[in-house]
């Protein structure tokens, strides 16, 4: 699997040192491609990272302090009669 990674590369340099297009093309052209790819890359993990994290419940408004005061608040005017 080495042997087929230095091949590839090698294969990629005279590519691109043989290739009828300027240098300047060239270097527009792999720094256009390497943002595409950085783009995806970015953007997959971040949905690898979304699909992993569980989503935030909301709280239960009983169980909440503001809402555990709010609890208390109703039932103590209901026991008053208020």
């Amino acid at each position: 699997m080495k042997n087929f990674f230095a091949g590839l590369g090698f294969g990629v340099v005279a590519g691109l040192l043989l290739a009828p297009e300027r240098g300047e093309l060239i270097k527009a052209d792999l720094r256009d491609r390497a943002k595409r790819a950085i783009g995806l890359a970015s953007d997959t993990i971040a949905e690898r990272i979304r699909t992993r994290i569980p989503k935030k419940k909301s709280p239960n408004p009983a169980t909440s302090a503001r809402g555990a005061g709010r609890q208390n608040h109703r039932e103590s005017t209901i026991r008053e009669g208020v």
